[in-house]
């Protein structure tokens, strides 16, 4: 069933994309929200007509919260390849029939053939990047990580949404005895609630927490600077946004980390930002960097959201996969000295300061077919000699 909701105050244009993506965490029995073009009214459809007058509630109180302290920012675009691409409609549909993709599940995607040789492609110019211009030193993390490290790094306050936790049943005879009677055939099944540990670690939602707890308590020179490349599997709930390689679950990142002075840090980012820029060019890439700002889900959503964009702290990679859209497939973030202080790692007389540059693969290999198609004639030379033998 469908709800209007007259809202007591009008959702600001630019606002409203960010309001309707995160609103999928209102209430399970929210199915979509849309918001009129003047803002005044929020329509929202609904599973059940017992749960209209909750769902509202909530609806409510969250836009109430999303437009508390919301100031218009203009974003700001650093560098922008803007030429013209023949776009491929279903590109996600003719990787599935071509096998270069297999839905594996929910927010879950296996590559394979040529699909997964772009995968690699990707990851090797990423790497590349590292060696070439940073001389990092290359890390594999694991995909656990300390509940305890994400509370530092208020990981559970900004993002709730996204976490996944990672727990097990207790290590008791009965309960243990309990489930496994309870599932010796069909699905899985909890015969009591306290079945589970209170989960003491997380799946990772990002690599780069690991290469701080790698340095905590360091003690670094003035201008000393520790680079690392990293890669690992990361872990992000977007619930109904959930969508082919564009918006997954369970994706690979791969970061390169800077560590040192402020002066040092900030100048590295941009080193990079203009390494990639000039590959994105020479591949043929339609993209732009503009400043951005991370998903908070937070009462203080407005005010840290306008924080990291006029500090210009984000530029987020945004690659078009259509004329009109466009996907964030890596960002450049600067942190200042947050994790500095978090893990006590001192740069001279002061706490250290980061960056760190996130690549989303899956994301790069999606846009890439979607820009570049599915003949690998027609690709960029470079590309070319990853695929030539499955061509």
């Amino acid at each position: 069933m469908q709800v209007k909701l007259s809202l007591t105050k009008a959702v600001p244009a630019g606002l409203i994309e960010e309001l309707t993506k995160k609103s999928v965490y209102c209430s399970p029995h929210l199915k979509a929200l849309s918001i009129t073009g003047d803002g005044s009214t929020a329509v929202l459809t609904v599973d059940r007509e017992d749960q209209a007058a909750a769902v509202s509630d909530k609806v409510s109180r969250f836009i109430a919260t999303m437009i508390k302290g919301y100031r218009k920012f203009d974003r700001k675009v650093v560098f922008e390849n803007d030429i013209p691409v023949t776009y491929t409609e279903n590109a996600w549909e003719e990787m599935l029939r071509r096998n270069w993709a297999y839905d594996s599940g929910f927010g879950q995607v296996a590559l394979a053939g040529i699909g997964f040789d772009l995968f690699r492609y990707f990851e090797d110019v990423f790497v590349r990047i590292a060696d070439e211009s940073f001389r990092a030193r290359h890390y594999r993390f694991p995909t656990l990580i300390p509940a305890e490290v994400l509370g530092r790094c208020n990981y559970f306050s900004s993002f709730p949404h996204a976490i996944t936790f990672a727990t097990h049943l207790h290590g008791d005879y009965d309960v243990l005895e309990q489930f496994s009677e309870a599932n010796k055939q069909g699905p899985l099944n909890f015969p009591r609630l306290d079945a589970l540990e209170q989960p003491q670690y997380c799946l990772t939602p990002v690599v780069c927490y690991h290469c701080y707890r790698t340095l905590e308590g360091h003690n670094l020179t003035a201008d000393e600077m520790r680079v690392f490349s990293a890669v690992g599997s990361c872990f992000r709930y977007e619930s109904y946004n959930t969508t082919t390689l564009e918006r997954l679950w369970d994706f690979t990142l791969r970061e390169i980390v800077f560590v040192g002075n402020r002066e040092a840090v900030k100048d590295q980012r941009q080193v990079c930002i203009d390494v990639v820029a000039e590959w994105l060019k020479r591949i043929g890439l339609r993209v732009r960097f503009e400043t951005a700002s991370d998903p908070f889900f937070t009462s203080d959503f407005s005010e840290r959201t306008y924080f990291q964009l006029i500090a210009d702290l984000k530029y987020e990679m945004r690659v078009n996969v259509s004329p009109d859209r466009t996907i964030a497939a890596g960002s450049f973030n600067l942190h200042n000295d947050f994790f500095g202080k978090t893990f006590n790692i001192r740069s001279g007389d002061g706490s250290a300061f980061s960056s760190c540059i996130g690549f989303g693969v899956e994301r790069f290999v999606y846009a890439f077919v979607c820009q570049k198609g599915f003949d690998p004639a027609n690709w960029p030379e470079e590309v070319r000699r990853f695929v030539k033998d499955r061509a």
